[in-house]
């Protein structure tokens, strides 16, 4: 799927996957988009770096993605989600406007490129969220897609 693409239909949905609290993200990624020139949002958690905001990512302006081309891993690969349990990991694809515009080939790339996911980062996602942004999840089929995976 092309660019300009993508951009339009998640200025459409009002990229409502950007008000999950904002990515978790590693050392290389958060030193990338701050050697660009972006305002430093993070907080280190362990290993790994959180945006320090509560419901909507810091560099989502008008509906679009500020550092678009700085993004972490964790949102390139959006809809696709790793999950980890017992050693294993298991692959979602949450139900947003992007992913009924995706072919197979896009969800499988994204799918292949969600496999380079820290187990950490993806543990962190999970573990540290608030009700009110898995109430949100829910909303993108997070429940549903997890029970699925875990079978």
């Amino acid at each position: 799927m092309k660019l300009e693409n993508i951009k339009e239909v998640c200025v459409k949905c009002g990229a409502k996957c950007c008000y999950l609290g904002g990515p978790t993200l590693t050392r290389k990624e958060r030193n990338k988009i701050l050697k660009a020139g972006f305002k430093d949002f993070f907080i280190l958690s362990g290993s790994f770096y959180d945006v320090k905001t509560k419901n909507k990512c810091p560099y989502l302006e008008n509906k679009t993605c500020s550092i678009y081309e700085f993004r972490p891993l964790v949102c390139k690969i959006w809809p696709v989600f790793p999950i980890f349990e017992k050693n294993k990991s298991k692959i979602i694809v949450l139900y947003c406007q992007l992913t009924r515009t995706l072919s197979k080939k896009d969800i499988e790339k994204l799918k292949n490129s969600s496999k380079k996911v820290s187990r950490n980062l993806s543990i962190a996602n999970v573990s540290n969220l608030s009700p009110a942004i898995k109430r949100k999840l829910n909303k993108f089929g997070w429940n549903k897609n997890v029970k699925e995976a875990l079978k």
